[in-house]
């Protein structure tokens, strides 16, 4: 019994963590520094700012790529 919630719960926690990772958010975010993907995201001076998949906002200055998912 405990091997199978055991088994239960790291099924749901690795679909938790897959499903998160960036397949429905709307836009991927390149920086020299990393990517990040996001639903949504304002202008802010010269740069941009937006809640990452972990909810911390970023503000991202100077050089970066925005890629839209979309349609």
């Amino acid at each position: 019994m405990l091997i199978v919630v055991f088994a239960t719960v790291t099924l749901l926690i690795t679909i938790g963590m897959v499903s998160n990772y960036n397949g429905d958010k709307k836009y991927t975010i390149q920086t020299k520094h990393g990517v990040y993907h996001t639903d949504s995201f304002r202008i802010y001076g010269k740069g941009i700012v937006f809640d990452d998949n972990h909810n911390r906002q970023v503000i991202v200055m100077g050089d970066f790529d925005i890629i839209s998912k979309l349609k």
